[in-house]
C-alpha cells in the first residue's frame, strides 16, 4: 500500500496559474446558452432496467472516475454517452464533481445530468469547472441539494480563452481526484499499521 500512495504522490501536480488584475467578466447562464442552442442538457429516465449487457455510469462511477460498472438492458428514453460530454450528478452532495467524459458507448444512470456542447462555442472542460463551481456554491454541510443547471453561471469569453480556462479547471479537478485518493490511502495505511503492530504482525525498525 505504501508504494501506492508513493506512486499517487508523484501525481499530485498543480495547475500553472498565476496572479492577475482582477477583472469583471461579463457572465451568462447555463440557461441562456441551452436556448441559443449552444448546449443541450439530457436526463435519463427515472427507472432503468437493473439487467443486461449495457454498460451504465452510475453516480458512484462518476464520483471515484472509473470506467462503468453498472449494467442495464434497451429501453425507452435511454441517454447514451459521447465522447466530450459533461456529466454532472443531479445531487450536490458528496464530493462529486462534474467529469467531461473521455469514452462513448456508456449509458447514463439515474441521479446523473449529461451536458452536450457544441465544442467550437463551448469548451467541455470550461462548462465542467464552472459546473463545479455551481455545484460548491449550492451545497451545504450534510444536506443534498438539487443542481439546478440553468443558473450556473459561466463567463462570456472566446473559444480560444475558454480553453485556457478549461486546461486549468481539469487540472484544479485532477488535484482534487488525487489528494482524496492520498487520503483514502493514507486512511488504511495508518489502519493497517496500527493494526499490525497491536496484532503482532508488524513492528518497528
Amino acid at each position: 500500500m505504501s508504494e501506492r500512495l508513493s506512486a499517487t504522490v508523484e501525481h499530485l501536480t498543480l495547475p500553472r496559474i498565476v496572479a492577475s488584475p482582477r477583472r469583471d467578466l461579463a457572465m451568462t447562464t447555463l440557461g441562456e446558452l441551452t436556448r441559443a442552442g449552444v448546449v443541450t442538457v439530457m436526463q435519463g429516465p427515472l427507472r432503468i432496467p437493473d439487467d443486461g449487457v449495457l454498460p451504465l455510469l452510475t453516480a458512484k462511477d462518476l464520483l471515484l472516475d472509473r470506467e462503468p460498472t453498472g449494467r442495464t438492458g434497451e429501453a425507452p428514453g435511454l441517454v447514451r454517452v459521447e465522447e466530450g460530454d459533461v456529466v454532472a450528478s443531479l445531487l450536490v452532495a458528496g464530493g462529486s464533481v462534474p467529469r467531461v467524459m473521455t469514452q462513448a458507448g456508456a449509458v447514463l444512470g439515474p441521479q446523473l445530468l449529461l451536458f452536450r456542447t457544441d465544442p467550437e462555442r463551448l469548451d467541455p472542460y470550461f462548462l465542467a469547472g464552472c459546473l463545479r463551481a455551481e455545484s460548491a456554491a449550492s451545497s451545504r454541510p450534510g444536506s443534498s441539494v438539487r443542481l439546478d443547471p440553468r443558473r450556473a453561471a459561466l463567463p462570456r469569453l472566446p473559444i480560444e480563452e475558454q480553453r485556457r480556462y478549461g486546461e486549468a479547471f481539469a487540472r484544479l479537478l485532477a488535484l482534487q481526484d488525487t489528494a482524496r485518493a492520498v487520503r483514502e490511502i493514507s486512511a488504511g495505511l495508518v489502519a493497517t499499521g496500527i493494526d499490525g503492530l497491536l496484532d503482532g504482525s508488524l513492528k518497528p525498525e
